[in-house]
């Protein structure tokens, strides 16, 4: 019903306002009614917003059930248009929960971008590409990580006031090799 996406779109909008515990909230509300009208296409991308803000309130673990449920779904039935989300999600958590080792969660990262790309979805695939630069980073591989991110940051032609996108500049800058060195003598 319309009451339903209303309330499911406060959720995303509460998301995005880093209300994590509201997006929780409304979201989970949402999918209640979702799944009991069998709604699944729409129930899977809540379902990953829902991760997120569980995700981001430390309730990891439910958070990970939450993501783990929604990629099978999606990839059972073959429909889910936000895969590379879903995937970038996962990643995410199964490090933060320690049940993803970082091999396993770059190969899940790669995949995401890699699918974002052939859908032609450049802001998803910017985002599994940061995810992915942040992972490699973090594991010393920081040129590999600045050449993933500057250059699907570099196909963007418009829209460089966003979040996503000032994040992206922020972290090709910080793994400029002068920026790298610099710090190091500090």
């Amino acid at each position: 019903t319309n009451s339903d996406v209303g309330i499911a779109l406060l959720g995303e909008l509460a998301l995005l306002r880093g209300e994590f515990r509201t997006a929780a909230y409304r979201l989970r509300e949402a999918l209640v009614t979702l799944h009991a009208e069998r709604r699944y296409a729409l129930a899977t991308t809540l379902s990953r917003s829902m991760s997120e803000a569980l995700f981001e309130c430390g309730d990891i673990l439910e958070a990970e059930s939450m993501i783990t449920a929604a990629l099978e779904r999606a990839k059972a039935r073959q429909e889910s248009f936000d895969l590379p989300e879903l995937l970038r999600t996962r990643a995410q958590i199964g490090i933060a929960s320690g049940r993803l080792d970082p091999r396993a969660a770059e190969s899940v990262l790669r995949q995401s971008v890699e699918l974002a790309n052939s859908q032609g979805a450049l802001a998803w695939e910017l985002r599994s590409g940061m995810a992915l630069g942040l992972l490699l980073a973090s594991e010393e591989r920081t040129e590999e990580a600045r050449a993933i991110v500057a250059e699907v940051y570099g196909r963007f032609t418009e829209g460089h006031e966003t979040r996503d996108l000032q994040i992206a500049r922020q972290l090709i800058e910080g793994w400029r090799p002068a920026a790298r060195a610099k710090d190091a003598s500090a």
